[in-house]
């Protein structure tokens, strides 16, 4: 990825439910790391996720489980925020990411997030508030489209956004010259895991649950303190 025009960010915010965090989440900070070689990645578990007409909605682990899970699946090799804690709910990421900034002065924050999570972008709480100060790395949904579907799912957000943009080849990223910002597309393979599948299955049938999906040292937490045994 080329960044001819704007500073690499010194940290990338990946924020998830990450319930349980599994192994298309690794593979999404291993190519953010890939692409961005001196950045550091902050993983956030959210901690009131936001539902439909701005409700909370409920995780199926609590808060610590899913940290302490977060913690085991990434290693060391991230920093893992549990910020959103200490903030009122539900968990809107302006707001969020504000106080990130708070903690980082002087630093250039941008924020990882999903292809379908970028459909739906246009509709988070003050979205060009969080353009206006973060870059966006989106990620490719797992062997669900090409690489032109991809763009063409983005560019539909992009254009209901009202900003002027552009796109760079190059870079493979939309560009906002009157902000100062980009979006960048990150066209790569990561795992098929999904956390709703995973909870579904471990409740009825864990045998059916791919090995490869889940870190053992996830599984082993997840047995240890009998999690998603109830209802989901």
């Amino acid at each position: 990825m080329s960044r001819s025009k704007y500073q690499e960010p010194d940290f990338i915010i990946y924020g998830g439910c990450f319930d349980p965090p599994h192994q298309g989440h690794i593979d999404c900070v291993h190519e953010l790391k890939k692409n961005t070689a001196t950045t550091q990645i902050i993983v956030l578990p959210s901690y009131s996720p936001v539902a439909a007409k701005g409700s909370s909605k409920n995780a199926s682990a609590s808060f610590s489980d899913r940290v302490n899970m977060s913690r085991l699946a990434f290693n060391q090799d991230v920093i893992i925020s549990t910020i959103e804690s200490e903030l009122a709910t539900p968990s809107y990421t302006v707001n969020t990411l504000e106080a990130l900034r708070n903690c980082y002065p002087g630093k250039q924050l941008a924020i990882a997030i999903g292809q379908d999570q970028m459909l739906s972008f246009d509709r988070w709480r003050e979205p060009q508030k969080i353009l206006s100060h973060h870059d966006l790395y989106v990620i490719k949904r797992p062997q669900a489209n090409t690489s032109k579907s991809f763009k063409k799912s983005v560019s539909s957000t992009v254009d209901k956004l009202n900003l002027d943009s552009l796109w760079v080849e190059k870079s493979q990223s939309f560009e906002f010259p009157e902000i100062g910002r980009s979006i960048f597309l990150l066209d790569v393979d990561i795992s098929d895991a999904e956390s709703t599948i995973i909870r579904k299955d471990l409740k009825s049938d864990p045998d059916k649950i791919p090995s490869q999906w889940l870190p053992l040292s996830v599984l082993n937490y997840i047995n240890e303190h009998q999690l998603y045994s109830g209802k989901l």
